[in-house]
């Protein structure tokens, strides 16, 4: 395009031939001065195929016509602003059509030794600026040639962002900023109502696209992703209109569409909402250049109602209204195009017609009169070119012969964006890219008490950017229920459910949480987290699964059916025991109490005393001393049971061989040295638990096995290496009590303690066999507690009735000469004759007869 503009200039230059008129230009509403502007509106409508059309705009178009001339003679009657000098201008009409708003600067560029060169060619206009145009489609065109020729330009409404760009566009400025600050007052709001799911409907040409490309950047930022988002040609028919609103239709969910595109194509594509029953289905929200004023909806009111529209704050100028009200084709004829605007407003004709009524020059706008709201932005780009003139004026050199000789491109542009003054619209100044600062008005079309209107409902200040006033409770909804319409992909998911996004990237399903996650919002989604991690034992709250609450710990408890059958048979256990170690003590001096090694006897019942006392620790909340208390008592009261059994085993084994060997008595059997040797075994243990414990103590802890369940528990974190060592040492005294067991299994007397010591260490081996895999894959603690309680407690049940029952039954219910009591010498007296006696028999069937002496334990 620039290659293009550079080729014409060069042709212009080099051919010096003036340009043609082109038939089918509206005529030019002018008025002579010492320094003239050019104007470039639109005043009648686009046609695809005739460089304008026959019909004329809205009456918005005639009022913005009127607000330039009429500011234009406020300017010449004041003496403070361009003293001795008049204003003048040239308006053109663009036909609201890029092409004709490009021949239209030809009229700017050319030489202009004389204005006129008759009928066969284009008028040259020498003008110190250009206001225009209204479409930024158009503005592009005509920046594009004037900004090649030095010709400054002051756009009133051009918003694209493409015109910011001062490397392309120099001599471009407008009154209000671009396009991407409108991006951001829509999405601003967009955010507000929480509408994520959105289509945008734009126009072609660098108002819509630009636009659209601004909205779109702006809802990607926010996280937001559109819907469906179609282009809007001029030459679109109602056909393709229709065609937009179905597949509006055909995306449900997305309920806000943005209608970016100027006044007569936004309206299109509502009469096409209207022919296809989607009134009610959408809430439009309307860019700058359509919606601004009521009479914008006439004949489109039941597909725009609750549209929300933006436009630029620009209130009524009161003085011009009441001069506009009373226009006539009389007092107007200057205008060339105020017989068509009565005749379209009143619709008559000034020419006889059968069809309809007569106009005539009297005829006025007073009847149901509505301001058109551009109107101070419009008069405030005239004064803002007239104070330029002004400064440049008052400051130019008296060897000026004429006011036009102080005034050129550069000049003009620099000294234009320098001004600043209280306008009609409010503040008036420019940025470094010749943008000027405004104020959205956020308007809503509204039905109420059976009257349309538009309600202004929020302003947001482009200097601030953000909305300094907004009542989203006044907005009238075009919904079922009157509230806000929901636009979103998807309906946000229940409490214990996470959304998955898929495509779009605001579009997801709902996935139900595991039971340990609770749902939390991140960046607009429900998402899971799960509750439970390292040091923070917490599940998420039944309720709503939105909060993680603190998992109470839990122990064994007297309260619990468990703990109270700990309890039971830890009583239970304490009690026979109890009675054993009482008529123990009160039968001390007898044989049978004498023969049973009495003081091994009384070490084991202090293992089973230790085991019923710590089994009830379990049932307290560990502590780091309870730890320690229940480690030690739990190997100590194996220790204390296992250890003097094994010596006493380890006696009777020895007293058996021997006898078979010799007459002589075994060392060491005496009382004292059985002590000694139980003693030694304890010491063992107690060195090894104490190592362990001072090396590693055993401290208390809070745990949750497992993140998947809601259970937490305060434990005791013992070393594994103390543990282990512990254990192997009484299982291997266990062991030895089992090796000795088997050997004297046979011994013959009636009461003979091994083989109820065998019948002992075999039960403790099953226990133990049982206990060990179950402990060490339990994950609980309250388990491993119950588990380890009732092997403790069963082991010492056995001890009691396989080595102290038997004894107490003989000691009361059999006589003493059937007890079968004896000394330790008669004993190896008796078990060598015995052996001898038996190995002499004949053997029945060639069998060998095996020795069966009996034999009691001795002391």
């Amino acid at each position: 395009m620039a290659n293009c503009l550079h080729l014409l200039y060069l042709m212009l230059l080099v051919v010096d031939a003036h340009i043609r008129y082109l038939p089918g230009l509206p005529p030019v509403y002018q008025r002579h001065g010492d320094l003239t502007l050019g104007i470039v509106v639109p005043v009648h409508q686009y046609d695809a195929d005739l460089i304008c059309s026959s019909s004329i705009r809205e009456l918005g178009s005639l009022q913005r016509v009127e607000a330039m001339v009429f500011a234009i003679d406020e300017i010449n009657s004041n003496s403070s602003i361009l003293p001795n000098h008049t204003l003048g201008f040239k308006l053109l009409d663009d036909c609201s059509k890029d092409t004709t708003a490009l021949v239209r600067t030809l009229h700017f560029i050319q030489r202009t030794d004389n204005e006129t060169y008759g009928s066969d060619n284009l008028a040259a206009y020498h003008v110190a600026g250009v206001i225009g145009s209204e479409s930024s489609r158009n503005s592009v065109q005509m920046a594009d040639m004037l900004s090649i020729f030095k010709v400054p330009m002051l756009s009133y409404i051009s918003t694209s962002p493409v015109l910011s760009d001062k490397n392309v566009y120099p001599y471009f400025s407008r009154m209000v900023p671009s396009d991407v600050l409108q991006a951001k007052a829509m999405v601003d709001m967009l955010n507000h109502f929480r509408w994520t799911y959105i289509s945008v409907v734009y126009a072609e040409g660098s108002y819509g696209t630009m636009g659209f490309q601004a909205v779109k950047k702006r809802v990607e930022e926010s996280g937001s992703c559109l819907a469906v988002t179609r282009e809007m040609r001029q030459s679109f028919t109602d056909k393709d209109y229709d065609h937009i609103i179905k597949e509006l239709l055909d995306t449900r969910r997305a309920k806000v569409v943005i209608v970016f595109s100027p006044l007569s194509q936004a309206r299109k594509l509502l009469k096409s909402a209207e022919r296809n029953h989607a009134t009610g289905n959408f809430t439009w929200i309307g860019s700058d250049a359509w919606g601004r004023n009521i009479q914008d909806y006439n004949g489109i009111e039941k597909a725009a109602v609750g549209a929300l529209t933006f436009k630029f704050y620009s209130p009524a100028v009161e003085r011009f209204d009441n001069h506009f009200k009373y226009l006539t084709a009389s007092n107007a004829s200057q205008n060339p195009w105020i017989k068509e605007f009565i005749s379209a407003h009143f619709k008559c004709s000034f020419n006889d017609s059968a069809t309809v009524s007569k106009c005539n020059n009297s005829m006025n706008f007073v009847p149901g009169y509505k301001p058109e709201i551009t109107v101070s932005l419009v008069m405030d780009a005239v004064y803002a070119y007239a104070r330029a003139l002004h400064n440049i004026i008052s400051t130019c050199g008296e060897a000026m012969t004429s006011p036009q000789d102080c005034v050129n491109g550069d000049i003009m542009v620099k000294t234009l964006r320098n001004i600043s003054f209280d306008g009609a619209h409010g503040d008036v100044g420019f940025d470094e890219f010749g943008d000027g600062e405004a104020t959205y008005e956020l308007q809503n079309f509204q039905f109420v008490n059976n009257t349309y209107s538009l309600h202004s409902v929020g302003y947001w200040d482009s200097s601030k950017k953000t909305f300094t006033e907004f009542h989203p409770n006044e907005i009238r909804w075009n919904t079922a229920d009157f509230k806000s319409p929901v636009s979103t992909c998807s309906d946000p998911c229940d409490t214990g459910y996470q959304a998955v996004v898929t495509q779009p990237h605001c579009c997801w399903y709902c996935q139900k949480c595991r039971d340990n996650e609770r749902t939390v919002m991140r960046e607009g989604l429900a998402k899971c987290e799960i509750c439970p991690k390292a040091g923070n034992f917490t599940w998420p709250d039944a309720e709503n699964k939105t909060q993680c609450e603190l998992i109470p710990p839990t122990i064994v408890s007297v309260n619990d059916f468990t703990g109270v059958l700990i309890v039971a048979f830890a009583i239970f256990t304490f009690l026979i025991t109890i009675v054993t170690t009482v008529l123990y003590v009160l039968n001390n001096k007898e044989r049978l109490i004498k023969a049973s090694s009495r003081e091994l006897s009384y070490l084991i019942l202090g293992g089973v005393f230790i085991s019923s006392i710590i089994v009830t620790l379990f049932l307290v909340s560990p502590t780091d001393a309870i730890c320690t208390v229940t480690d030690f008592g739990f190997h100590m009261s194996f220790t204390f049971s296992y250890g003097p059994l094994l010596v006493k085993t380890n006696r009777i084994y020895r007293i058996f061989t021997s006898g078979k060997k010799s007459k002589k008595r075994p060392p060491f059997i005496d009382s004292k040295y059985q002590i000694i040797f139980a003693i030694v075994t304890i010491l063992i243990q107690i060195i090894i638990v104490t190592v362990s414990t001072i090396i590693h103590p055993p401290i208390a802890v809070t745990q949750m096995p497992s993140l998947a369940e809601p259970y937490v528990e305060i434990t005791c974190k013992i070393p594994e290496v103390g543990f282990l060592c512990s254990l192997v040492y009484n299982l291997m005294l266990v062991l030895m009590c089992t090796f000795h067991a088997v050997k004297t299994r046979k011994l013959p007397d009636n009461f003979n303690e091994s083989k109820f010591i065998s019948f002992c260490v075999y039960t403790t081996i099953v226990l133990w066999i049982a206990f060990i895999p179950t402990y060490f894959t339990t994950t609980k603690t309250t388990y491993r507690a119950m588990f380890l309680s009732l092997a403790m407690l069963a082991n010492s049940l056995v001890t009691i009735f396989f080595l102290f029952l038997p004894k107490l039954y003989a000691l009361y219910r059999v006589s003493v000469e059937k007890q079968h009591v004896a000394a330790a010498t008669s004993t190896l007296r008796t078990v060598t004759n015995d052996n001898r006696r038996l190995s002499n028999l004949p053997k029945p069937n060639g069998m060998q007869v095996v020795g069966t002496a009996k034999v009691s334990p001795v002391v």
